[in-house]
């Protein structure tokens, strides 16, 4: 079953679709959200946002009457994207939140893809930490459009990296520098910003540069 957004029903199988507003192309549909249940994701010209989708009643055996949660609205901006992953066919895990709506069978598999980014901490806003949200829907294409718009989004950022010179004072952190770059390596590599690591205990800011320039 299917109705317009002006009623405030969507199928669950509903297609994309692009609504054009001046140079505005926004695309939406929906999608199941890891861990959080079935969202309304949209595509703006900033960024990701998704509305959670609840049920009307209590009834956790029918998806046919589903309303918009206006409170539920969450948002990611491309500039705070990383990477975004096609995950392949997997399990989609079912809601944490007790006022979801249960519109999959639990732990349902699907087509996914993961969107990684970075957020500030909700308790020290000084500092970014990794936020990663994993969608899934039962149509392959409709998780490829998702990822390649995407992934086109994010190459439009001239000001993105794609070469990092990095330098580590393997003494640095209480001992624990290499260490600590070892851990934070695979997000430079899933967001394709080839490194070069130098661990030295004596390399000066006039050594660094000179090491820069001739690269």
């Amino acid at each position: 079953m299917e109705r317009n957004e002006d009623d405030g029903i969507v199928g669950e199988n509903s297609q994309p679709r692009a609504e054009c507003d001046g140079q505005v192309s926004a695309l939406s549909s929906t999608l199941f959200l890891d861990h959080v249940g079935q969202v309304i994701l949209t595509f703006n010209s900033d960024g990701l946002s998704w509305k959670l989708v609840q049920s009307f009643n209590n009834d956790e055996s029918t998806c046919l009457c589903i309303e918009l949660a206006s409170k539920s609205l969450t948002e990611i901006k491309f500039s705070d994207v990383y990477a975004v992953e096609f995950i392949n066919y997997g399990l989609a895990h079912e809601s944490n939140l007790p006022s979801s709506g249960r519109c999959l069978v639990h732990n349902d598999e699907m087509y996914r893809f993961t969107v990684h980014g970075v957020q500030r901490s909700t308790t020290q806003p000084s500092l970014w930490v990794p936020a990663v949200y994993t969608f899934g829907h039962k149509d392959l294409q409709t998780c490829l459009m998702w990822v390649n718009r995407t992934n086109a989004s994010l190459n439009l950022e001239l000001g993105r990296p794609r070469n990092l010179m990095v330098f580590i004072h393997p003494r640095s952190g209480n001992g624990n520098g290499c260490r600590t770059w070892e851990t934070v390596a695979p997000i430079f590599s899933r967001a394709k910003v080839n490194t070069k690591c130098n661990a030295a205990m004596h390399f000066s800011l006039k050594a660094a540069l000179h090491l820069h320039y001739c690269i």
